[in-house]
């Protein structure tokens, strides 16, 4: 777990490792505390003096990414699997023990990576419930009242309480699944204004998503139009259409030796690494099992000017570093000779070009962000979509 300044959340992340079903005594826990100036250092210490498998690393100066302290993690780490979250999010009570049920079975032969999905969690349910491109919120919220999820992250911390109520929405995924009660974060994205929103719901994301896979459940004779709820795949090339779900290194399980052979690292972008992390790793895995109806973390956004992180803060290190990370992963397609690199980048630049409108940087920054942009292009070239809109992307940073 990489930490930076979380003494807010800190606990509550920890406590959900704490209660995992699959008993805290049977999981290696490595806090890495990237320079932390508030009371972080002393939330560590006291897991760590708790419990004997927790192993505290304080860094004295700060890397200023997640990268730093996830690649001095996995130095440390002794156990056959890995999984990563955050300091601000939670796992469900249940996570590790399904995934490590899932990697360690033999019911697929080897497998080197299992991953579920995610719930994108808001803080501020008033605010979502005002936007107008909101899905049924009425349906989506869920009461601090609600005993079983009390019950299973209670913190001492009266700062990491619930909210009297959140928002929820479900992961995306490309393959239709039977969870009716969330709406998609993706299809149905809370930051678009009601203009964009429309552009995205009916142009853009049919144009990199497409249509829902229908797969169905033909083992179970009683299901009604059940859906599959197991994608599994031997190697990525089988079915790139796991590169549309988004990085999420937090809803993973990987082999370790997956990722100490291949000598698979976090590259130094303070926003990029985990997609970077997450495609080479698919590229070089042996097996692959997707849980479709599985949530493993609870993702918060976090939205209040107290709470923005590193990648919300838009720096010029964050606007460069996040096209720098997109032109690394379009070089590790290439070099692994896989064909598919839009499926995964052409959104990313949708997104990226929002970013950019909104970053108020100089001539000389701006010479240098399409500097890079001029270079992935010329790399870039897996469809008409692709170089069309690398193309606009260089139009953008021109022009405005």
């Amino acid at each position: 777990m990489p930490i930076f300044n979380a003494e807010k959340y800190l606990e509550t992340s920890l406590n959900s490792i704490v209660n995992q079903s699959i008993g805290i005594e049977n999981l290696q826990v490595i806090l890495v505390n990237d320079g932390s100036t508030d009371k972080t250092k002393n939330i560590i210490n006291e897991y760590a003096m708790k419990y004997d498998n927790f192993l505290a690393i304080h860094l004295e100066n700060n890397i200023g990414g997640a990268y730093g302290p996830r690649n001095i993690g996995l130095k440390y780490a002794v156990a056959d699997y890995l999984m990563f979250l955050d300091s601000d999010d939670r796992y469900e009570l249940n996570a590790c023990e399904i995934l490590y049920n899932k990697i360690s079975s033999e019911t697929y032969g080897n497998l080197d990576i299992v991953f579920g999905r995610y719930k994108r969690v808001y803080s501020n349910f008033n605010d979502f419930n005002n936007n107008s491109n909101n899905y049924n919120a009425s349906n989506n919220s869920i009461n601090s009242n609600n005993s079983n999820t009390s019950n299973l992250f209670n913190s001492s911390n009266s700062s990491n309480k619930y909210h009297d109520h959140e928002y929820i929405q479900k992961s995306y995924s490309p393959y239709a699944d039977n969870i009716d009660e969330f709406s998609d974060d993706i299809l149905y994205n809370h930051y678009l204004s009601s203009i964009s929103f429309f552009f995205w719901k009916n142009i853009f994301s049919p144009l990199f998503y497409g249509k829902k896979i229908k797969k169905y459940d033909t083992d179970n004779l009683n299901a009604d139009n059940d859906y599959i709820k197991e994608i599994y795949i031997k190697n990525i090339d089988e079915d790139i259409n796991i590169l549309k779900i988004l990085p999420s290194i937090w809803t993973k399980i990987y082999k370790r030796d997956l990722i100490i052979e291949n000598n698979i690292k976090f590259p130094p972008y303070i926003s990029g690494e985990d997609l970077n992390f997450v495609v080479e790793s698919y590229l070089n895995a042996n097996g692959i099992l997707f849980l479709n109806e599985v949530f493993v973390t609870d993702y918060y956004m976090r939205d209040s000017q107290d709470d923005k992180s590193v990648t919300k803060n838009i720096s010029f290190k964050l606007v460069f570093d996040s096209l720098k990370s997109y032109k690394n992963c379009l070089d590790l397609c290439n070099m692994y000779e896989f064909k598919h690199s839009a499926l995964i980048l052409n959104p990313f630049l949708l997104n990226w070009i929002q970013l950019f409108l909104k970053f108020k940087g100089n001539n000389n920054e701006k010479e240098k962000i399409l500097t890079l942009a001029k270079q992935m292009k010329k790399s870039y070239n897996d469809g008409f979509i692709a170089k069309l809109l690398i193309s606009f992307t260089i139009f953008i940073i021109k022009f405005f």
